[in-house]
């Protein structure tokens, strides 16, 4: 799945978050990384998973925008 991220400046700081949750994350582009599950192919449960993370991410960053792509 693709995230991208308002502030290229904490495309790191997400990817370092989700990494540490077990997800595999490459950063693709300056604003955009794309993870993969430690959950196998549920794509639902992926992405379940992920908009939670990502939310409370969010919300430790004062409320900076970060959204799944796919």
């Amino acid at each position: 799945m693709r995230i991208t991220v308002l502030d290229p400046g904490l495309v790191a700081d997400l990817a370092a978050f989700l990494r540490a949750a077990s997800f595999v994350v490459t950063e693709a582009e300056t604003t955009e990384i794309t993870v993969q599950s430690p959950h196998g192919d549920n794509a639902a449960e992926t992405r379940r998973d992920l908009s939670l993370r990502i939310a409370a991410w969010r919300a430790m960053n004062d409320g900076t925008t970060a959204e799944l792509l796919d």
